[in-house]
């Protein structure tokens, strides 16, 4: 695991032609009640290709996640997932670090 190069918020913004354009596109639901993904459908789709601990919470708009460790040392810890550079068996190689806590996110 190696901290995000670049300050996170950069992640939701880049400025073209000097607007603001979000990169970031959703969280998602808790519960599969709409169109809309949610976590539980997430976590089906990415079953063994997340370290255990690791659940995904959000999007970016290039197929890439926003995830939370949800067990161990770095309970709390919100990541952004890199999804073509995935390791076998799922590994933090390819995950950023982007903030300590989910209030510091």
């Amino acid at each position: 695991m190696e901290e995000f190069p670049i300050n996170p918020i950069s992640i939701f913004l880049l400025k073209k032609d000097l607007i603001p354009t979000p990169l970031f596109r959703y969280f998602y639901r808790f519960l599969d009640q709409t169109n809309t993904p949610s976590i539980d459908k997430k976590l089906r789709a990415l079953r063994g290709r997340l370290p255990k601990n690791i659940l995904p919470i959000a999007d970016d708009v290039g197929g890439n996640k926003i995830c939370i460790s949800v067990a161990g040392r770095d309970y709390g810890h919100v990541y952004f997932w890199d999804h073509e550079h995935e390791t076998d068996p799922p590994s933090y190689d390819n995950l950023h670090l982007l903030a300590r806590s989910f209030d510091e996110f």
